[in-house]
């Protein structure tokens, strides 16, 4: 089993292979796949754009529908707007204590694995000056945590025709795969054409050539059913916050302007662990050894550093209706990024080869897309709120970059990268709605509903993806302070291929199918907040 492999458990990342894939081979980025000459691949899009607003526990009880309301510190991050709802100075902070189980299923393989966390959500002060009925200002500064990247995971992926070793055939040069595959003894004898050049076609240790440039599609079959087992381990730790300044003023009881710069920082630690074996077989023997399995590991770290700008305006036509309005730019990241792989041969039993591409290091820009909110409340008085919010954000736009203005041979890797994120996502829709009752004027009870639509593109690939969660709280207010309690159960399903899905060709014996994962989180959080 994987766990016996002697592989240390500390933070890691997740990065298959390193390489520029065309349209053709989509679905193998939802794999984590990576560039042939940096570590970006169009999947970090999804994590770096990802923005689940975990700031105040109010917020989090009502769906996150804050974007026509306000007076809360993390509504600024949806709004800026309706930071012009305080009359005072407040200090708030919130902490969270998360409880994640990842349940993973691979063809009747199943593994489940629970963490415990704690976590700061929130912490800011905002000061305001004037009154409701004349012309006021307000000014926050506020943290607030966005998103959380901890996660475990093991998948199985049994009796299958494709192995890691393909991958590393068609990727002769590539560090991280065919350079590796050499120095591990996994691959063996390249093929060059009539003018000596090396043409993509590589014997390794599950299949035999039969012919120039030609490998026997049926020498693994061949080899007890071709049927090989995979394990693979996924461990990802990080998360992602943002520190608003936030500046609004309320031109009159009816109209409301904000303005907001954010400042983001991300972090992220990776491992995945591979195993591979033959099941059942007598292995082949190269260059006097033979082989049955094998060990794949890839170690990423990320951090980042990003800005964007929010502009928002919440109108109040009549007296029980509020509309807001917020467009957000995108987030201009600055990414640091290290990247290392290993690859791990045994010889029955025993240990055979190891070899280690040792670590490369990248700096990038990212640029997420922009947000667009628009949102609707009805507020009765002292008595209870209804709040719905819609964001809109085009996956689609996010854009990697070289870390400088100059070009480099990196700039086509760049380009194949951006094409890649064009041709695999498209727009996020995601809704929330709040909800809040006041049975007396201290004790608020509330409850929210928030879901994200897939960013994938069904007309490229069907990518089973699901994002919601539900949510309730109560909260106690008096003049000076107040305290917040929040439930909040988060859902997320996905899928995870263990190998990439390349379809059948030269190298790749079979199309590959998906393991379903899902993500359950269970989070309980506190606010406390004083006004003066």
């Amino acid at each position: 089993m994987i766990w016996n492999l002697g592989i240390e458990n500390s933070e890691f990342g997740i990065k298959l292979i390193q390489t520029a894939m065309k349209k053709t081979v989509i679905s193998a980025i939802m794999a984590f796949v990576a560039s042939s000459t940096m570590a970006q691949v169009a999947s970090d899009a999804i994590l770096f754009n990802r923005n689940d607003y975990e700031g105040t526990a109010r917020l989090q009880a009502m769906g996150g529908a804050f974007g026509a309301l306000g007076a809360d510190l993390s509504s600024q991050t949806i709004n800026p707007a309706g930071l012009a709802s305080y009359r005072a100075t407040e200090f708030a902070f919130s902490v969270g204590v998360n409880s994640t189980n990842t349940n993973t299923d691979n063809f009747g393989f199943r593994h489940e694995d629970n963490k415990l966390s704690a976590s700061l959500d929130q912490m800011g002060v905002s000061y305001a000056w004037g009154s409701e009925n004349s012309f006021s200002h307000a000014f926050s500064i506020n943290y607030t945590r966005m998103a959380d990247y901890n996660r475990t995971s093991l998948y199985y992926d049994r009796n299958k025709n494709n192995s890691i070793l393909d991958y590393m055939c068609i990727y002769p040069d590539n560090a991280f795969l065919g350079d590796l595959g050499f120095k591990a003894g996994v691959l063996a004898d390249s093929y060059k054409d009539n003018e000596g050049n090396l043409v993509d076609c590589i014997h390794n240790v599950w299949e035999i050539p039969i012919g120039k440039n030609k490998v026997d599609q049926d020498a693994r079959a061949d080899a007890n059913g071709g049927l090989i087992d995979h394990e693979k381990y996924v461990k990802e730790r990080g998360s992602k916050g943002e520190i608003d300044f936030s500046y609004a003023i309320n031109i009159s009881p009816k109209l409301y302007l904000g303005a907001s710069i954010g400042v983001q920082s991300l972090t992220r630690r990776e491992k995945t662990l591979l195993h591979e074996s033959f099941r059942d077989y007598d292995p082949l023997t190269i260059d006097g050894y033979y082989y049955d399995n094998i060990n794949y590991a890839t170690y990423l770290d990320q951090d980042g550093a990003g800005v964007n700008f929010s502009f928002g305006v919440i109108a109040r036509p009549i007296q029980y209706i509020r509309l807001g309005a917020a467009i957000h730019s995108p987030t201009f990241f600055h990414i640091e990024e290290s990247y290392s792989a290993d690859l791990t041969s045994f010889e029955g039993n025993a240990y055979s080869k190891h070899a280690s591409s040792g670590e490369y290091e990248y700096e990038y820009r990212y640029y997420t897309p922009g947000r667009l909110d628009l949102s609707v409340a009805g507020v009765i008085g002292n008595y209870g709120i209804v709040s719905v919010d819609y964001e809109y954000s085009n996956y689609e736009r996010g854009k990697f970059k070289e870390h400088d203005d100059d070009l480099s041979s990196d700039t086509w890797g760049y380009d194949e990268i951006n094409n890649q994120i064009k041709d695999t996502y498209g727009a996020s829709h995601t809704l929330r709605i709040g909800a809040e009752v006041k049975p007396i004027e201290s004790l608020a009870i509330r409850a929210g509903y928030k879901m994200q639509n897939s960013p994938y593109d069904d007309s490229v690939t069907k990518y089973d993806y699901i994002h919601r969660s539900v949510s309730g709280g109560i909260g106690y207010r008096s003049n000076n302070f107040f305290v917040d309690l929040t439930y909040v159960n988060t859902l997320n399903q996905y899928d995870y291929w263990v190998l990439p899905n390349d379809g059948p060709n030269t190298y790749l014996y079979a199309d590959n199918e998906p393991a379903k994962g899902e993500s359950k989180t269970h989070k309980f959080m506190f606010t406390l907040g004083f006004r003066f």
